[in-house]
């Protein structure tokens, strides 16, 4: 609930009149809820003390990423949000509301008060976009 009054506050510029406070504020909540259960299964706990004196404990690797790694996609984010700004204002509205709040189509129109083509139309547009840019500045290879 707090998230979700979080990112309602946060979003409030963004809120369209077009469709109701309740419904916005209800596909918020949502998106935060599935958030948090994404987050739940993909932690799985598992005991590693041993059963006995006699049992080894478990040697578990890091899976966390190497400083390196954490670095490259930070900047591949900057990058991004750079590029994203290049869109644009409709692209940019549907690109952040679907991928910047976790939003289906169907949500990512409802807020922004179009049709689930057009908000399909404009994510594709913007993805291409993007993709050619990062692409022109040999970061991405054209057939991934």
């Amino acid at each position: 609930m707090q998230e979700t009054l979080l990112r309602a506050y946060a979003n409030l510029g963004r809120f369209r009149q077009s469709c109701k406070f309740s419904t916005w504020i209800t596909a918020i909540g949502t998106n935060a809820a599935l958030t948090v259960i994404r987050k739940r299964k993909s932690r799985r706990e598992s005991d590693i003390e041993p059963y006995s004196p006699d049992e080894p404990a478990w040697d578990i690797a890091d899976q966390a990423p190497d400083p390196e790694r954490r670095v490259a996609k930070a900047q591949i984010i900057l990058l991004l949000r750079k590029e994203l700004h290049g869109l644009s204002p409709k692209m940019q509205e549907v690109v952040n509301t679907y991928y910047g709040h976790d939003s289906s189509l169907q949500e990512a129109a409802d807020a922004l008060g179009i049709s689930v083509a057009a908000a399909k139309s404009r994510l594709l547009r913007g993805r291409r976009s993007l993709r050619l840019s990062v692409e022109r500045k040999g970061l991405l290879d054209s057939h991934v």
